[in-house]
């Protein structure tokens, strides 16, 4: 394997700084047949600048307002009123997903990508600057809130308790599942000495890992204080460095995702705290909550609220990708009620497909072709011991390892991978279909410290009778003994596709001889 690639991926696992995130999932399931009118999951690059605002409505108590007409909606980009191109309301948009049973134990697939609702809700349990006391206390509150939540609404945990940002439990409706992902987040010792990324980081490792997740993401953050943060007006201050500001705004806006903190201390008086949280929710066009004890309450009123907005376009006319700074302003013609949405954007090369030229009214968003080039590579894996039998479903292919004693105090391990060649670009390799690319895997601690890397490049040729039979690939890495989340990546550089996930391994302590 390239040391440039096995490098660049450290880099990426470690600062998430890949605009392909970390797409994981839970233990596999019987997944259903997609509807026709399902949202469509990637969208295509094209010439033109596409501005996809989501509004959210409140009146004066925090309750949702519908059926608003598009006419009642102006916006504005630096000033200058927009023509809106395309107005859609989401009114309590599906978040739901059917309760799927698991198949093989011990495999995870990204697959999930291809079912998921318009609407998904994150949580994430910072614990980084929170007491023990409070994290237990924001424990009961989230059991409190499990029991009562419907049966088939899917959730994914994050949790971060030092530099890292982990997904503990990817979407899932399964009520156990996302208790024991609690009850493995919180309450956790406070990291001695550690040097915490700020904020900002912890939104760039979350906006990086979901940016390929389609539909709007209302990500969930309870913590106990913020450090900078993204704000209303990025150039408000000041900023040193290219692109300080710029890139995580960016992929904010990439991702969709808006921003609901939480101060799980409960009621503190900490005015500068607060303030920090709201320019979080404003810039993101969510909402933050704080003095408020009932932790159990605000999760639920937010899980009910969320998924009704409206969704407006527009094309900047003479656009100009110069990186600055373009402040969006909603206003509606009825007064008295309050307006949530992303307040600006980095005028960059980004862009999306535009809609139809049609005036606003009812119209839909239109159909977005799927980017082959952005499209991840959908395959599943698992991690067992290197000593354990071969696997039921056939043979894999075991890749050359250095050596075979693990490195003291390490237990060996082997990875499986299951990979769709449809999904690689191939090469005439005289007169066989073959494939190049790269597999990797990084190991890190509850943590959030590097405790294991491996990399490898493959070549695989496709057999004639059957071109499109899976690859099945066997990678030996050593690990530490103890819980790890493991991220693995597939990445075929001839198509700049790549496709990860995000494992978690328990490690016991290798045996005495």
């Amino acid at each position: 394997m390239s040391a440039r690639f096995l490098s660049v991926f450290a880099l990426t696992i470690t600062a998430l700084s890949l605009s392909v995130p970390a797409l994981t999932a839970q233990e596999p399931q019987k997944l259903p047949e997609k509807s026709a009118d399902a949202q469509p999951a990637y969208t295509l690059s094209t010439g033109a600048r596409i501005v996809l605002t989501d509004v959210t409505v409140t009146d004066a108590k925090g309750n949702v307002v519908h059926n608003i007409p598009a006419t009642a909606f102006h916006i504005s980009d630096n000033n200058q009123p927009q023509t809106v191109k395309t107005f859609e309301e989401h009114n309590n948009a599906p978040i739901r997903i059917d309760s799927l049973p698991t198949s093989a134990s011990g495999v995870y697939s990204n697959e999930y990508l291809n079912h998921l609702p318009p609407v998904l809700n994150i949580i994430v349990l910072d614990s980084s600057r929170l007491e023990m006391v409070d994290q237990m206390y924001l424990r009961y509150e989230l059991h409190q809130f499990l029991k009562k939540l419907p049966a088939d609404v899917p959730f994914a945990v994050y949790a971060r308790s030092g530099d890292e940002t982990l997904l503990v439990q990817n979407f899932t409706a399964d009520h156990a599942l996302l208790g024991a992902a609690v009850d493995k987040s919180i309450p956790h010792m406070r990291v001695l000495g550690a040097d915490f990324q700020t904020s900002t980081s912890t939104l760039r490792q979350i906006s990086q890992q979901l940016a390929q997740v389609p539909g709007r993401k209302n990500v969930i953050w309870f913590a106990g204080g913020r450090t900078e943060t993204v704000e209303p007006d990025p150039t408000a201050r000041h900023c040193e460095g290219d692109g300080c500001y710029h890139r995580i705004y960016s992929e904010l806006q990439a991702a969709r995702i808006a921003i609901y903190p939480v101060d799980a201390r409960g009621i503190n008086l900490y005015a500068a705290n607060h303030i920090r949280m709201e320019d979080a929710a404003i810039a993101t066009g969510g909402h933050a909550y704080f003095n408020n004890n009932d932790l159990d309450h605000i999760t639920s009123h937010i899980l009910e609220t969320d998924n009704s907005f409206y969704t407006l376009t527009y094309a900047p006319e003479n656009f100009n990708p110069d990186r600055k700074w373009h402040k969006v302003q909603v206003t509606l013609d009825i007064p008295g009620y309050n307006l949530s949405y992303r307040t600006g954007y980095f005028a960059d090369k980004r862009s999306a497909t535009p809609p139809p030229d049609s005036a606003p009214g009812n119209e839909k968003l239109a159909p977005i072709p799927a980017n082959f080039r952005s499209a991840p590579i959908v395959f599943s894996a698992s991690v067992v011991p290197a000593a354990s039998s071969p696997s039921p479903d056939g043979p894999f292919l075991a890749l050359k390892v250095s050596a075979d004693v693990p490195g003291k105090g390490t237990v060996p391990y082997v990875i499986r991978y299951t990979l769709p060649p449809d999904s690689f670009a191939t090469h005439d390799d005289n007169g066989v279909p073959s494939a190049a690319f790269d597999i990797a895997v990084i190991a890190f601690d509850q943590n959030g410290e590097k405790v294991g890397l491996k990399g490898d490049q493959v070549s695989a040729r496709f057999p004639q009778s059957d071109p499109h039979q899976p690859i099945k690939i066997e990678q030996r890495i050593d690990l530490k003994p103890g819980d790890l989340y493991l991220y693995i990546a597939v990445w075929d550089s001839a198509n700049g596709r790549v496709g990860t996930l995000q494992i978690p391994a328990s490690v016991p302590r290798p045996l005495k001889h």
